[in-house]
C-alpha cells in the first residue's frame, strides 16, 4: 500500500492523490471564502512569563514572515520536481477535511503547520473553533500525527525544546518535532 501523507499549511496545503478523489474528501464546498479566525484570551496564552530580549523578539517575528531555508527548498522542488510545489487543493481551515475518509482511502498520517493553523502565531492554545475537528483527526490518526513549526521545535529559538515541550502538553500530547541546526 502506498503511503501518503497529506501537510496542511496556512499557505499551501498540498496532497498527492488526484484532485477529482480528494475533492469528494471535503465537507463544505471549495469556493466559500476562507473565514479568518481571530485569536481569543485562551489561545492567546504565553508559555512562560519571562520575555526573550528585544532582538531574540524581532528576530522570531521576522522568522515568521521570512523563512530563508524554506524559501531554498521551495526553490529544490520546483526545480527538481515542480508538480509538487503547486498547490492541489485548498480549504479554508482543517473544519472542511473528512479525517476517517482519509484515513480509509490509505493516508497514513497527518502533519499540521502550527502557526495560523492550529494556533495564533506565538499561542499554544488550540483554536477554539477547531477543536472538534482536532479531535475526530486524532480519533482517525491515533499517534500518527505531528507539529512541525518554524517557532516551536525550532532549534534557533527553542534550542532546549521548552516550547516544544509546552505545546505537546497543550494540544494532547500531539507530537511537536524538533529540527534545525544545532
Amino acid at each position: 500500500m502506498a503511503t501518503v501523507t497529506l501537510l496542511l499549511s496556512s499557505f499551501t496545503p498540498q496532497i498527492s492523490i488526484p484532485i477529482s478523489r480528494f475533492l469528494s474528501l471535503l465537507s463544505s464546498p471549495l469556493r466559500r471564502r476562507p473565514r479568518r479566525l481571530r485569536p481569543t484570551a485562551a489561545s492567546s496564552a504565553v508559555a512562560t512569563s519571562s520575555k526573550p530580549p528585544m532582538a531574540a523578539r524581532l528576530k522570531q517575528a521576522l522568522s515568521q514572515r521570512i523563512n530563508p531555508p524554506g524559501i531554498a527548498s521551495f526553490a529544490d522542488v520546483v526545480a527538481n520536481e515542480p508538480s509538487l510545489a503547486l498547490p492541489h487543493l485548498s480549504v479554508p481551515d482543517i473544519r472542511s477535511v473528512d479525517w476517517a475518509r482519509l484515513e480509509r482511502l490509505g493516508f497514513c498520517g497527518v502533519v499540521f503547520d502550527k502557526d495560523n493553523t492550529l494556533t495564533a502565531p506565538y499561542s499554544l492554545a488550540l483554536w477554539p473553533d477547531l477543536a472538534d475537528s482536532f479531535r475526530l483527526c486524532r480519533a482517525a490518526f491515533p499517534d500518527r500525527i505531528a507539529v512541525f513549526s518554524n517557532s516551536a521545535g525550532l532549534k534557533q529559538y527553542d534550542p532546549d525544546g521548552a516550547e516544544a515541550k509546552a505545546l505537546e502538553e497543550a494540544i494532547g500530547g500531539i507530537h511537536v518535532v524538533r529540527h534545525g541546526k544545532d
